[in-house]
Protein backbone atom coordinates (compact mmCIF):
# COMPACT_ATOMS: atom_id res chain seq x y z
CA UNK A 1 0.00 0.00 0.00
CA UNK A 2 1.08 3.24 -1.07
CA UNK A 3 -0.04 6.09 1.03
CA UNK A 4 1.11 9.91 -0.05
CA UNK A 5 4.37 8.89 -1.70
CA UNK A 6 5.37 10.34 -4.94
CA UNK A 7 8.19 9.83 -7.63
CA UNK A 8 7.78 5.50 -7.06
CA UNK A 9 8.85 3.17 -10.10
CA UNK A 10 7.54 -0.04 -9.41
CA UNK A 11 8.71 -2.55 -12.46
CA UNK A 12 9.96 -6.03 -13.60
CA UNK A 13 8.27 -7.97 -10.54
CA UNK A 14 6.43 -10.53 -10.50
CA UNK A 15 3.22 -11.17 -8.52
CA UNK A 16 1.16 -14.43 -7.86
CA UNK A 17 -0.70 -15.73 -4.71
CA UNK A 18 -1.83 -12.73 -2.74
CA UNK A 19 -5.11 -12.33 -0.52
CA UNK A 20 -6.00 -8.82 -2.20
CA UNK A 21 -4.61 -6.85 -5.11
CA UNK A 22 -1.23 -6.29 -5.70
CA UNK A 23 -0.43 -2.84 -5.92
CA UNK A 24 -2.49 -0.27 -4.44
CA UNK A 25 -2.10 3.60 -3.81
CA UNK A 26 -4.00 6.28 -2.20
CA UNK A 27 -5.58 9.31 -4.08
CA UNK A 28 -2.33 11.32 -1.86
CA UNK A 29 0.15 9.74 -4.05
CA UNK A 30 1.61 11.26 -7.29
CA UNK A 31 4.21 10.02 -10.16
CA UNK A 32 3.69 6.64 -10.00
CA UNK A 33 5.10 4.37 -12.74
CA UNK A 34 3.86 0.47 -12.95
CA UNK A 35 4.95 -1.21 -15.66
CA UNK A 36 6.08 -4.37 -17.31
CA UNK A 37 4.95 -6.88 -13.89
CA UNK A 38 3.23 -10.05 -14.43
CA UNK A 39 0.37 -10.60 -12.54
CA UNK A 40 -1.53 -13.83 -11.16
CA UNK A 41 -3.54 -15.64 -9.21
CA UNK A 42 -4.68 -12.48 -7.19
CA UNK A 43 -7.58 -11.46 -4.74
CA UNK A 44 -8.16 -15.09 -3.60
CA UNK A 45 -10.17 -13.56 -0.32
CA UNK A 46 -11.61 -10.20 -2.09
CA UNK A 47 -15.51 -10.70 -2.61
CA UNK A 48 -16.34 -10.61 -6.28
CA UNK A 49 -13.15 -9.32 -8.61
CA UNK A 50 -10.96 -6.93 -7.28
CA UNK A 51 -8.46 -4.95 -9.47
CA UNK A 52 -5.04 -6.47 -10.08
CA UNK A 53 -3.75 -2.96 -9.47
CA UNK A 54 -5.17 -0.09 -7.87
CA UNK A 55 -3.76 3.55 -8.00
CA UNK A 56 -7.06 4.78 -5.81
CA UNK A 57 -6.99 8.16 -8.14
CA UNK A 58 -3.09 8.85 -7.76
CA UNK A 59 -2.27 11.92 -9.91
CA UNK A 60 0.33 11.72 -12.53
CA UNK A 61 0.42 8.12 -13.20
CA UNK A 62 1.54 5.80 -16.40
CA UNK A 63 0.71 2.23 -16.13
CA UNK A 64 1.77 -0.07 -18.91
CA UNK A 65 2.84 -3.73 -20.02
CA UNK A 66 1.53 -5.28 -16.87
CA UNK A 67 0.62 -8.98 -17.29
CA UNK A 68 -2.36 -10.87 -16.22
CA UNK A 69 -4.39 -7.64 -14.32
CA UNK A 70 -7.68 -9.69 -15.37
CA UNK A 71 -8.73 -10.42 -11.76
CA UNK A 72 -8.79 -14.20 -10.67
CA UNK A 73 -12.05 -16.02 -10.27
Amino acid sequence: MLEGTSDITITGNVFSGLAGEAIRADAACRRLVVANNILTDLNRKTPGQGKAIDLGGAQEVFESQNLGTTPSK
